[in-house]
Order: structure tokens, then C-alpha cells, then sequence
């Protein structure tokens, strides 16, 4: 059993991508019920599970758009803080890798 709370406390922003790749986990692959593939196996990732941008905390949490808008606001993301890829594109030319994000 896995925790997918989002994590609180001080970040740094690490890195940002525009049109991320989400790279599934193994966890996900359980979830679903399905053999986990190779960790080279095209089904490994997923084109526009995070929506058109991602802000990335720490390798595996990020403030990303949604493909699913219609999920804003419900615990799906497994952790990460997902918002309207409109409103997480204006963020992402708001700020820099090394700047401070606070989730309380």
C-alpha cells in the first residue's frame, strides 16, 4: 500500500517542462491490475497526463495541468497539485528553478 498524500513543507522548484511525459511507475501498473512492463516499455509513458506543463518540486511531485479538468479539486493526482493548464502556464513564466514554493 502506497501514501499519496502531497507532501507539505518548503520546496524548491527543480526543473520545468512544457508538453510533459508522464513516466508511469510501477504502483500505477498494480493499480490498474496489469503486468508492470519493462522500465524501456513504450507504456511506460503516458503524452499529456500532466497537461501542457509541469513544475516539478522533487522528481516525482509537481504542479501540473490536467488532461481532465473535470477531476480539479478531487484526490486523483497521487500527490502532485494539478491545475488548469491555463493557470499553471502563467505560473510557469512566473517563476524560476530555485524558487521557494511553501504547501501547507
Amino acid at each position: 500500500e502506497w501514501d499519496f498524500s502531497t507532501p507539505r513543507g518548503m520546496f524548491r522548484v527543480q526543473y520545468m517542462e512544457k508538453d510533459p511525459i508522464w513516466r508511469v511507475p510501477d504502483w500505477a501498473f498494480v493499480e490498474r491490475g496489469v503486468p508492470i512492463p519493462p522500465l524501456d516499455h513504450p507504456s511506460r509513458e503516458e503524452v499529456g497526463m500532466l497537461g501542457t506543463t509541469a513544475i516539478y518540486l522533487q522528481h516525482d511531485i509537481a504542479v501540473h495541468g490536467t488532461n481532465n479538468p473535470e477531476f480539479l479539486g478531487q484526490p486523483v493526482s497521487h500527490g502532485c497539485i494539478r491545475m488548469t493548464n491555463e493557470a499553471v502556464r502563467r505560473l510557469y513564466h512566473e517563476v524560476e528553478v530555485g524558487t521557494p514554493v511553501i504547501i501547507y
